[in-house]
């Protein structure tokens, strides 16, 4: 009974007692991550901290480099609104690296903060941002990297 001294005995003993669909009922909503696996988002092509210059260097259009982390909530939700807004405009590159396996690109960018998004062209910088956005912003974002990237 140690391990569950947090709660009191009659929260205990309603737990005891109460069907187990009660116990569970309305944790799927809750669960993020399903929203996470089976989208768009699984098919973004993951770098590594090797391939890193070579996919950032070209020049074809420009590249938003997804930093991330499995154990990250908000990477979780703003993943696929990315690889959707990215397939709906059609004119830039999404692509992702995990940074618990591959740090040196995020050090290198000085990521701090995650979810960090940064959009590059022809190996530049040409915008950022930190945290989660909704679609709309996703999109005004890559409106915005879209026209950067042309000189507009």
């Amino acid at each position: 009974m140690t391990g569950m001294a947090f709660l009191s005995r009659a929260v205990f003993r309603r737990a005891l007692v109460l069907p187990r669909s009660a116990i569970f009922q309305g944790t799927r909503k809750n669960l993020t991550l399903n929203r996470f696996y089976g989208t768009k988002y699984d098919e973004v092509k993951e770098i590594t901290d090797e391939e890193f210059e070579d996919v950032i260097g070209d020049s074809t259009k420009p590249t938003l480099v997804d930093f991330y982390a499995e154990w990250c909530g908000p990477c979780k939700t703003l993943g696929p609104i990315l690889a959707e807004a990215v397939e709906k405009d059609g004119r830039v590159r999404l692509v992702k690296i995990n940074t618990d396996e591959y740090q040196d690109a995020a050090a290198e960018y000085q990521v701090s903060a995650l979810p960090t998004v940064i959009a590059f062209k022809d190996g530049k910088i040409v915008d950022d941002f930190v945290g989660m956005l909704n679609k709309k912003k996703v999109e005004e974002f890559i409106q915005g990297v879209v026209s950067k990237s042309e000189g507009k």
